[in-house]
């Protein structure tokens, strides 16, 4: 059943029983793992450039469409001074397809520069990290990173225009394998003194609509109680340089509580875990499938999960709404280009090749998952997932290695099954990079694109431009909010309201309207809480939210 839960710009899916769709192409990069690639002139773009092989870089996508990765774990065939953890920074630009090496020794294992924190400076570069590093792109385009392999508690800021990076804040002097803990303060409210502390091996980070930068789960070492894996959620405040403890428990560990599926309640929060896919909806909610948590304290060491959460920032509440509550899933399978209710990945981590439209249409290729005591095969298969309908479609199947011509798509090619591998999303495209077939000491450098396929998705509506054309006032209120639109042309206007469960709590039509639509609605009888205004003009469909205080 369809349900309003997810009050977005729709795009409804179509179902189709291809066995293929879309095209891969290999783009750059060699077929083999271990290579040492090209690193050409710092600076410099050139075809001919390529990142070594990598596993588990962190990865970002500036405001041009760029993309960017940074770190990773390198292996050379012969141990030698470029293996080990990276701190090289690199930038793609996938319209001349040329990757430059931006920053970075070009050695592993390099101990970097902080200098002094909150001033930045050329000299300045992170230490060399792999292992799940968290990443941001703040409203201004500046790059962010905290943490990585294990023992870091760091917060760094790249500037690409100056080419700067800073050191904002945590510790300096730390090894690989140190250990900080959390410094939680105050529920809910940021200090000085508040610090995640050291934590890798997750990227489900997100930049919310104001420009805060949040981070879930994730764990540490603790030399004293061993694995520490966390189910706690921060907010830094870039502002004021501060973070602030916002969910979650402040003991590490956690078995949280499922609650019921699709209902929000304060009491819910996801089991604690390493994560890695993550998107968000064009609302500003953020979500995430699956992970690990590792045990001995169980007779099942691997807990792989395949649930996904909703967090909504409104509410303060996290909310299952997929998947199973119990590790280890197989899933559900069924035809490709097939979207069903009952479809859902089995269970799996280091799916960080995850990426997200602005409509909230998910991607996520690879993962490997577990059956309690081993892993599970890795796969190369390429999942869609709507956040309106909540539902997976599997867009290509687990096929073999098919690597085809370089710069030539085809339906045939398939790219190697790796995980720790890093994606982007630009226009109709997925792009994958690196990876690893058996772990750190097997990864790839290979780019991957694949191209959608349209005729998997029929587009129904269109986004309008929310910016220029609808006004809604006051937000919040208390007796009225006021909607405003500029039409160029004699239209039909409809508006409903829904409430934060997707019931309809106000309809309207209003037939030939021109030049000015202006409408006052009256919100007396509303209680206290978010609502979704969806604003329909001829064929055209828009959700603005507002408040009731």
């Amino acid at each position: 059943m369809k349900r309003l839960n997810y009050l977005i710009l729709f795009i409804l899916f179509a179902n189709h029983g291809y066995s293929q769709i879309g095209n891969w192409t290999w783009m750059s990069g060699d077929k083999f793992i271990h290579s040492k690639g090209n690193f050409g002139t710092k600076g410099i773009p050139n075809k001919n450039n390529a990142p070594q092989s990598l596993y588990e870089p962190c990865e970002w996508k500036d405001l041009q469409g760029n993309f960017w990765i940074f770190g990773g774990f390198h292996v050379s065939e012969s141990i030698d001074s470029i293996s080990g953890e990276q701190n090289n920074l690199w930038k793609y630009n996938p319209v001349l397809n040329e990757w430059t090496w931006i920053k970075g020794p070009g050695i592993g294992n390099d101990l970097g520069y902080f200098g002094v924190q909150e001033v930045p400076s050329l000299l300045n570069n992170p230490a060399a990290r792999a292992w799940g590093t968290p990443t941001w792109t703040d409203k201004k385009g500046d790059l962010w990173l905290y943490g990585g392999s294990i023992g870091y508690n760091d917060l760094w800021r790249y500037n690409i225009s100056s080419n700067e990076w800073t050191w904002m804040k945590g510790d300096t002097g730390l090894t690989a394998f140190g250990f900080v803990k959390p410094v939680y303060g105050i529920y809910q409210q940021a200090s000085i003194l508040n610090s995640p502390g050291s934590r890798a091996e997750t990227a489900t980070s997100w930049t919310d609509n104001e420009g805060n930068l949040w981070l879930f789960g994730g764990g540490s070492y603790d030399p004293v109680d061993g694995e520490v894996i966390y189910n706690d959620l921060w907010k830094y405040d870039i502002l004021i340089n501060q973070w602030a403890w916002m969910s979650g428990s402040n003991k590490p560990n956690d078995k949280g509580h499922y609650g019921t599926k699709g209902i929000p309640s304060s009491k819910n929060c996801p089991p604690a875990r390493y994560a890695y896919a993550k998107w968000k909806d064009p609302l500003g909610n953020f979500y995430f499938f699956g992970g690990l948590f590792t045990s001995l304290d169980s007779l099942c060491y691997y807990h792989s999960y395949n649930d996904v959460w909703k967090y909504d920032l409104i509410l303060n509440n996290w909310i299952w709404i997929g998947g199973d509550s119990i590790a280890n899933s197989s899933g559900s399978y069924s035809k490709v280009c097939e979207s069903k209710e009952t479809n859902i990945p089995r269970n799996g981590y280091e799916n960080r090749a995850t990426c997200f439209d602005s409509l909230g249409n998910v991607y996520m290729f690879g993962s490997i998952g577990s059956d309690c005591e081993n892993d599970t095969p890795i796969k190369n298969e390429l999942w869609h997932y709507s956040t309106v309908n909540n539902e997976w479609t599997l867009l290509e199947k687990d096929w073999p290695i098919s690597w085809g011509k370089i710069g030539v798509a085809s339906n045939s090619n398939s790219p190697p099954k790796t995980f720790g591998t890093v994606a982007w999303w630009r226009k109709n495209e997925v792009w994958i990079f690196g990876g690893s077939q058996y772990g750190n000491s097997a990864s790839y450098n290979c780019l991957w694109k694949y191209s959608i396929d349209t005729s998997c998705f029929t587009t129904n509506v269109k986004e309008i431009n929310v910016i220029n054309d609808i006004k809604l006032y006051p937000n919040p209120s208390n007796s009225y909010i006021k909607v405003s639109i500029n039409l160029d042309s004699k239209q039909t206007i409809e508006l409903k309201i829904y409430n934060a469960l997707g019931q309809e709590v106000f309809g309207s039509i209003d037939q030939n309207v021109y030049d000015k639509y202006e409408k006052e609605i009256n919100i007396q009888n509303l209680s206290k809480s978010i609502y979704f205004l969806r604003i329909k003009q001829d064929n055209l469909v828009s959700f603005k939210s507002f408040v009731v205080n």
